[in-house]
């Protein structure tokens, strides 16, 4: 077991949307076929469990990233984490050798330039981490099979004592990065509570220091049937009172004493990030998680102070030879956390490429596992002149290939080996969430 460690716990609650990260070659697994695990601790006996990662760096260098999330689901309380990292071979019995290199915690932007992914209570399964819980015998519950869409759910069956009863995570759990995002989950009601009572959800802290107990229709969610329907609370709204940072139970029951013969069935049940607008990769500098890249050294790039309107901006200059170039990121992007995502970037083509050359977009994602490319005046685009132009593409037609989750590069370029004396600029580009 390899470790590094504080001798006190320290406060990461500002990774909580980012990853752990770190580079890792097994010389030899040899007969060791579970891989490695890993896990973070907060001081004993507060950990994030243990984290199966896999028969990860065969032989070869590999970057590993682990969400924070799934750790948070494990138990990982972020106040008081105390390692940095602490891994191992998943079955000790066999000798091996392994190296680690740039081990890091990165947040949000550098994670991945956007925000934490849904942190997941319970999806055809408990999360890791997460029980089904009953505060005083007053009811009983079970994971059953549902209808083809929902899969294995869990079912709530109340008697006559009165009880709360729904998720409970085995230690609290810093779930701030989520504040200004939802608490959503589907239901459905197999048999109503007794006549004048109502379905209820109560979330609460560690201990019950903060807690909110609300009818299952605030919030304007729609009264619970037969049907499966899906309810969504605001953390910053609804939920307001909730202490995030030791969040410990999110419960689902009727009116207190009023629930004998009540029975409910539920699923989905996750914290989910606020959406998120735009991933910026250029607007007067290079966002952090970016870097200026060229393929093959056929171009050269540089910041130039343009006009007044775009300020500094991006300018590539291609000599002949064969290149793409462009933004590359840091570690992949998941524009999946954008609505309908689309490409934009103002462009000015200062000299153009040769006669019958024209200014191409490519996008690719890590290792070039997918790739999509399109000429610039793909999708109704204006062709490239002198004068700044706006440019927007709709991932989801004009780059169909690409895997979205995982953008690594965004490249502008002429025809291959067709642009000798070409020269652009590029300004406000960003990943956005089209209308």
């Amino acid at each position: 077991m390899w470790f590094v460690q504080s001798s006190t716990g320290v406060d990461m609650s500002g990774y909580a949307a980012g990853v752990v990260s770190f580079d890792i070659k097994v010389e030899n697994y040899g007969a060791n076929t579970d891989g490695m695990t890993m896990k973070i601790d907060c001081v004993f006996p507060c950990t994030s469990g243990d984290q199966s990662i896999g028969k990860v760096g065969d032989g070869e260098w590999e970057t590993v990233q682990i969400p924070v999330t799934r750790l948070l689901s494990g138990g990982l309380n972020l106040a008081t984490v105390n390692t940095g990292l602490v891994i191992f071979p998943t079955d000790q019995s066999v000798a091996l050798t392994f190296l680690l290199d740039n081990i890091q915690w990165l947040g949000a932007q550098a994670g991945g330039g956007g925000a934490a992914g849904p942190l997941t209570l319970y999806e055809d399964g408990l999360a890791e981490g997460w029980t089904l819980w009953d505060c005083c015998g007053g009811a009983t519950f079970a994971e059953v099979d549902d209808d083809d869409e929902h899969g294995k759910v869990f079912e709530l069956t109340f008697g006559a004592t009165p009880t709360v009863v729904g998720l409970r995570s085995e230690t609290a759990i810093n779930a701030s990065a989520y504040r200004e995002g939802t608490l959503e989950f589907d239901f459905k009601e197999v048999a109503p509570p007794p006549e004048g009572a109502v379905w209820r959800l109560k979330v609460e802290s560690d201990n019950a220091a903060t807690a909110v107990d609300i009818p299952m229709t605030a919030g304007g969610n729609p009264e619970p049937s037969a049907d499966w329907r899906s309810y969504r609370f605001g953390w910053n709204t609804d939920l307001l009172r909730v202490d995030l940072s030791q969040l410990r139970l999110a419960l689902f029951f009727p009116d207190w004493g009023q629930a004998d013969g009540a029975v409910a069935r539920v699923d989905n049940v996750s914290l989910v990030p606020p959406v998120v607008q735009e991933i910026v990769l250029y607007e007067n500098e290079l966002s952090s998680n970016w870097f200026l890249w060229d393929c093959c050294g056929g171009a050269t790039f540089r910041e130039v102070d343009d006009d007044d309107e775009h300020g500094k901006v991006v300018e590539l200059m291609f000599s002949g030879g064969g290149t793409v170039t462009g933004f590359q990121a840091v570690n992949g992007v998941d524009a999946s956390v954008l609505a309908n995502p689309a490409l934009h970037f103002d462009f000015k083509e200062v000299a153009p490429p040769p006669d019958g050359s024209q200014w191409r977009v490519k996008l690719e994602s890590s290792g070039a596992a997918t790739a999509a490319e399109v000429v610039m005046t793909a999708a109704g685009n204006p062709t490239p002149g002198a004068t700044w132009q706006s440019y927007r593409y709709d991932l989801a037609t004009d780059f169909a290939a690409l895997d979205v989750t995982d953008i690594n590069l965004v490249l502008v370029f002429p025809d291959w080996a067709n642009s000798a004396g070409a020269v652009g600029r590029i300004d406000n580009a960003r990943l956005v969430s089209a209308p």
